[in-house]
């Protein structure tokens, strides 16, 4: 919108000091003997546009010169800006849930902090969970700074702990840090159990499996060994 109101003030000063030597050059054609006249208001007329013209560019150069600056705070900014992530993923046995919090940015983190919202106030399976979060030390009292790739790790809660109704459990988790030169930032995640619905196991391969893989490895080694001729 700014622009274009700038737009149409050019366009007026060029129409107007077009039309003023269109003007000239006619009288001078037509009545020259009325041109002395003309010419003082004219000279008066086209120094005012220059006036205006001088302040339209003086402004100009400042409004570049602030974006300019602008553009270089914002790209400063963006250099360091740190970005913390916030999720349940698969922890190390069948049905766990372990907290992960890390910093994916590229400029650490500081005054980081959690603000835990429920869907469902009264359910079950959603306060195990919302008291398993809050329980820990992070959540309650935050982290100083979170280092560039640093990554705290930490279980929560097994599904069989929430209950029969842990499909319904769904909770927001705000997070909220500053970057090095103190600007807030945040992030918002939502932790929709309804998302494992009809998932027949929650979490990586569980011990007997791998103990089976390992197992496996273990056969194929002994009968290598015995196909092998001994001296």
């Amino acid at each position: 919108m700014k622009g274009l109101g700038r737009g149409i003030f050019y366009f007026l000063v060029f129409m107007l000091s077009a039309f003023a030597v269109v003007f000239l050059i006619k009288v001078s054609v037509e009545q020259p003997n009325l041109l002395g006249g003309y010419s003082a208001m004219v000279g008066a007329l086209a120094t005012v546009s220059i006036a205006a013209l001088t302040c339209v560019l003086a402004l100009e150069t400042w409004r570049m010169r602030n974006q300019q600056y602008a553009q270089i705070q914002k790209q400063r900014t963006d250099e360091v800006k740190p970005l913390v992530v916030f999720e349940l993923a698969e922890g190390r046995v069948i049905n766990d849930r372990t907290m992960v919090i890390k910093n994916l940015g590229r400029g650490i983190a500081y005054d980081v902090s959690f603000e835990i919202r429920r869907y469902n106030p009264g359910l079950k399976s959603e306060d195990v969970l919302v008291d398993r979060l809050n329980a820990h030390g992070v959540i309650k009292k935050g982290i100083r700074n979170l280092g560039i790739g640093q990554e705290i790790e930490s279980h929560v809660v097994l599904i069989n702990e929430m209950g029969k109704d842990f499909l319904e459990a769904c909770v927001d988790v705000e997070v909220f840090y500053k970057d090095i030169f103190g600007n807030p930032l945040r992030n918002s995640f939502t932790l929709d159990f309804s998302e494992y619905e009809n998932v027949n196991r929650l979490g990586g391969k569980v011990g007997f499996e791998r103990n089976d893989h390992l197992k496996q490895i273990a056969e194929t080694l002994i009968k290598i060994e015995r196909n092998f001729p001994k001296r």
